[in-house]
């Protein structure tokens, strides 16, 4: 739930960003960020089409997203009397060369080992964030199809390079599309094919779409996962602890990645601190079971003067015998 908490907090730090709302403070305090100029046009539109979108949104307006970027795109190319001077233009992509001697040295091999450890973050926390949000995680917290998500972002990713493109991963801001609604894989095929189009022949339009029309957008996806902040047991200091370090450290260091390094670390570490590894340990695990009762080597079995354990009972929780699962 931290990774979701975080990564909303940073989708929303975005687009806060994007029109100026959030700035880098330059002043005597030298703090990291400060308060921008409010009255400005982008702040004024994106702020304004954030109400109207909210508003929808809250009466179930269908497409309330997509009317709300288009209402501030035109708004804003009235406003700023820029309109495009193009709307389609063919551009076909460029293959480039590929380089394989990089990787007979070890410092190329280390360049590969950070890129691959931050795409792999990046992609775990958005697919995870999404589909939470949209309702698809599953109790153990696993994604259903999340295997074909990394293997089509590792092929791109290796298309992408003989294009000259950047690394392909899951970006946050595809939330929006579930935010108003989607939930299947057509949406994805969908959102691919636009995309392709978008980039092949509707490029210059897409380049001129202004940021206080995205912005919203990226705030109310912010709201939406920020909300499982109520999910996180914030009395048990084991969990709380690592979640809330893996929330904040993703608006501040400006990372989903460095987020979930320091969530990862924090848990392991208190793992330690507070014990509980003591409960993985066979001596201990036996004691404890002996204790309440559980079946096994010279223990007593349900029937014989020790009550099984009830509907909706287990035989251990996790609170108060410090064992991470139930044992069945």
């Amino acid at each position: 739930y931290g990774l979701i908490i975080g990564t909303g907090l940073l989708t929303a730090m975005i687009g806060l960003k994007s029109v100026g709302v959030v700035v880098a403070d330059t002043g005597p305090a030298n703090d990291i960020v400060a308060l921008g100029e409010l009255v400005t046009e982008k702040a004024v539109v994106a702020a304004v089409f954030l109400v109207m979108m909210a508003s929808m949104l809250h009466n179930g307006v269908k497409g309330a997203v997509l009317l709300g970027m288009i209402g501030a795109t035109i708004t804003d190319w009235a406003l700023t009397d820029h309109w495009p001077q193009t709307f389609v233009k063919v551009s076909l992509p460029n293959f480039h060369s590929l380089d394989p001697d990089v990787l007979a040295t070890g410092m190329g091999w280390v360049q590969v080992g950070a890129l691959m450890l931050m795409l792999l973050f990046s992609i775990s926390g958005a697919v995870i964030g999404s589909a939470r949000m949209a309702g698809l995680l599953r109790h153990d917290g696993s994604v259903p199809g999340s295997t074909a998500v990394y293997l089509v972002c590792g092929l791109g990713t290796i298309f992408s390079a003989a294009l000259g493109s950047a690394p392909i991963f899951v970006s946050m801001s595809s939330a929006a599309g579930i935010r108003d609604g989607g939930r299947t894989g057509l949406m994805s095929v969908v959102i691919g094919l636009w995309c392709i189009a978008t980039a092949v022949v509707f490029s210059p339009m897409a380049a001129d779409i202004p940021p206080c029309a995205v912005a919203p957008v990226l705030i109310l996806v912010g709201v939406s996962m920020v909300g499982e902040a109520k999910e996180v047991p914030w009395w048990n200091m084991q969990e709380a602890l690592p979640a809330f370090l893996c929330a904040v450290f993703q608006p501040f260091t400006y990372s989903v990645a460095n987020g979930i390094y320091a969530g990862l670390a924090m848990s392991f570490v208190l793992f330690f601190t507070t014990g509980t590894f003591l409960s993985y340990l066979p001596s201990r695990r036996r004691e404890l079971e002996e204790s309440i009762g559980l079946p096994g080597k010279g223990a007593a079995t349900p029937g014989k003067g020790v009550a099984s354990p009830g509907k909706g009972q287990t035989a251990l929780s996790s609170r108060g015998s410090g064992l991470g699962a139930p044992i069945g």
